[in-house]
């Protein structure tokens, strides 16, 4: 298959993404339009796309968070959809940065080792461009809320904090 890639996705795009994010998790942990839109418009390199044929299969997402909300997500008071745009910043040259990894969903018959590799070396490919713009990443969080999503923290090396009563919170420090 021929899956393309797109960092910075268009509002037709994130209908898509929201789509797919609304197939794979209960409503209540699902980002509105409105909500995500803002952040983009503060960080539109927040979401990568997988697409097959101009169709959305899969996404990932990696947000900057200022460090009141990064300690929020880690003390696990809040997710990711008590987010506003206020929360997520830009990424900023010369600067150092926590960041939440969000999400990494795939549509349901694209969920092979080509997709994830996809997904998986973008994401690598984001740390490298950060890296290259002087922007240090000194810690990332994430929420993991199936046994998949677990295997991949542990395979990006994060480690477990602590269980709350919707997520395994995950975290690597650098």
């Amino acid at each position: 298959m021929k899956f393309t890639l797109k960092n910075k996705i268009d509002e037709n795009e994130l209908r898509q993404v929201l789509s797919l994010d609304r197939q794979t998790y209960v409503a209540d942990r699902c980002v509105s339009f409105r909500v995500c839109n803002a952040w983009l418009k503060k960080n539109p390199e927040i979401v990568c796309a997988l697409k097959l044929n101009e169709q959305v299969v899969g996404f990932f997402s990696f947000l900057p968070l200022t460090e009141r909300a990064y300690a929020k997500i880690l003390s696990g008071e809040m997710n990711e959809c008590d987010l506003r745009a206020a929360d997520i910043l830009p990424y900023t040259k010369n600067s150092e940065i926590s960041c939440l990894f969000c999400d990494i969903v795939i549509q349901k018959e694209f969920r092979d080792a080509e997709a994830i590799i996809h997904l998986t070396n973008q994401y690598e490919k984001l740390k490298n461009s950060l890296a290259k713009r002087n922007i240090k990443i000194k810690r990332i969080v994430a929420l993991c809320v199936s046994k998949d999503g677990i295997k991949l923290a542990n395979r990006f090396g994060l480690k477990f904090i602590k269980k709350n009563k919707t997520d395994s919170i995950y975290e690597i420090k650098y």
